[in-house]
């Protein structure tokens, strides 16, 4: 399958063929931050003694390090049995009287839904203490919402939302909510994570609308104050929490994971093995890590060592954070004059590579992010396994939507010097390090930056060689 389909109707015939899913399970969609909420929750959940599964998309070197247990990828042998196994189902077909095989009576199931009911069976088997799955995209009929409808969602949760995949899930920031909300399940809690404040009206009342006929009581994210130096105050315990993942957004991102954490506190029982303390909330916190967000990692180029930030940044919201981040670590930074006469901070050096999603235009993504006087190395990221609609944004289009942005002052840099197509492995990783050793060398010493895409913070992971849990964090 090339295109998304939004549909539980393959994904139900699937899960039907194998014994049911039992584990609990903390189920998280929204449009940014579900990655961070995931990680954060199951790092506490793992320093209260649990052995946690977790479930993210999309993956980022190999489609097994979308599924974790006690905060490692799967090995590459259980992830081949079971999805081999999983996907001999989905391919079956049943014989007539004669003998006869119709192809058109097998499953068909997408590729994410196998990779979906792979995770799920593993967690199965492994008899995890509690999984966190992320939603795909969307809610109502994306397929995690596979999960059983009764007894095994301990809470539901929401980020923030935001105008992304408006193809499938509607154009409006209510209608986007409604979808998103189509993960709840009957009587459970649902946690409406923190929204911007201009949109906290129509997300609550969207989510509201969608669950009222199920009986799903609604909380806000946990109170948590910011404070310096990537820390935080959770009001409720009034405990200081050291916060591992970068950047001012993670914040909300805390209260909304410990406003999961909450609901589970209150569900636990007190003759339980594990208890979730305030001890194990602070260690969980500062342990959380979360590849390719805000990530500082150490890259030898000709010119010698040079430290560079990856990041993940594929939307308005996600770049507006990256931006955010990247002025407040260089507040010493001299100011220069950009145009209009404004005063800007020295220029960045970038690396970039944006995925082609319309509506979604290059210049939605990149009008936070670039200021004038930034240089940027346009690439496209290698094609990605198992996802054979990812595609990246043609680079005249990238380098198009840059030029304005960046001005007189800016430089760009692309290479199309051989005509050859950019998506495989081997081709898209020797431009990537091209583009690397430019963007280094017009960095002058000052910051350099990789972001845009997954995919593209993934190739850059291949070009070191190496997964990004075996990285030194700096």
């Amino acid at each position: 399958m090339t295109t998304i389909d939004l549909s539980l109707e393959r994904i139900s015939r699937l899960v039907a063929r194998f014994p049911p899913y039992t584990r609990p399970t903390v189920h998280v969609t929204g449009t940014n931050g579900k990655g961070s909420v995931t990680s954060l929750v199951a790092s506490i959940l793992r320093e209260s003694g649990m052995k946690v599964g977790k479930f993210n998309s999309p993956h980022l070197l190999h489609p097994r390090d979308a599924i974790e247990i006690g905060g490692s990828p799967v090995s590459l042998a259980q992830y081949d049995e079971v999805y081999k196994r999983i996907q001999r189902t989905n391919n079956d077909t049943f014989k007539d009287a004669s003998g006869h095989s119709n192809t058109q009576d097998a499953i068909a199931a997408s590729q994410f839904e196998v990779l979906t009911v792979t995770a799920l069976r593993i967690f199965e088997e492994e008899q995890v203490d509690m999984a966190v799955v992320e939603v795909g995209m969307g809610g109502r009929l994306d397929a995690t919402n596979i999960l059983p409808p009764e007894n095994v969602v301990k809470v539901s949760a929401m980020t923030m939302v935001d105008l992304d995949h408006t193809r499938w899930l509607g154009s409006t920031i209510s209608a986007i909510a409604r979808e998103k909300a189509g993960i709840a399940r009957r009587n459970t809690p649902f946690v409406i994570g923190p929204q911007k404040p201009e949109r906290m009206e129509d997300v609550e009342q969207s989510v509201r609308e969608a669950v009222r006929n199920v009986g799903t009581v609604t909380r806000p994210g946990a109170r948590v104050l910011p404070l310096p130096n990537d820390r935080a105050l959770g009001q409720e315990d009034s405990i200081v929490l050291d916060l591992a993942l970068r950047g001012s957004h993670q914040v909300d991102n805390l209260s909304t994971a410990l406003a999961i954490v909450e609901c589970l506190q209150e569900q636990q029982d007190a003759t339980s093995p594990y208890q979730i303390t305030t001890e194990s909330i602070t260690r969980g916190v500062s342990n959380a890590r979360w590849p390719g967000r805000l990530e500082f990692v150490e890259y030898t180029s000709p010119k010698g060592p040079c430290t560079i930030l990856l990041d993940g940044a594929h939307n308005a919201s996600s770049a507006t954070a990256l931006r955010t981040y990247i002025d407040t670590i260089r507040p010493n930074d001299p100011l220069t004059t950009g145009n209009g006469g404004t005063q800007i901070r020295y220029p960045v050096s970038f690396v970039m590579a944006l995925s082609d999603s319309p509506p979604k235009t290059p210049t939605d993504t990149l009008e936070p992010l670039l200021q004038p006087g930034d240089h940027v190395a346009a690439v496209e990221f290698s094609s990605v396994e198992d996802m054979p609609w990812v595609r990246p944004v043609n680079l005249h289009e990238i380098c198009n939507a840059v030029e304005p942005l960046i001005g007189d002052t800016g430089k760009i840099w692309k290479d199309e010097s051989d005509g050859e197509a950019k998506t495989t492995p081997s081709s898209s990783l020797n431009h990537l390090e091209d583009a690397l050793h430019w963007a280094i060398e017009h960095a002058n010493g000052g910051l350099v930056v990789v972001a845009g895409s997954l995919y593209l913070v993934a190739d850059f992971y291949r070009l070191m060689g190496t997964y990004p849990q075996k990285f030194k964090r700096l």
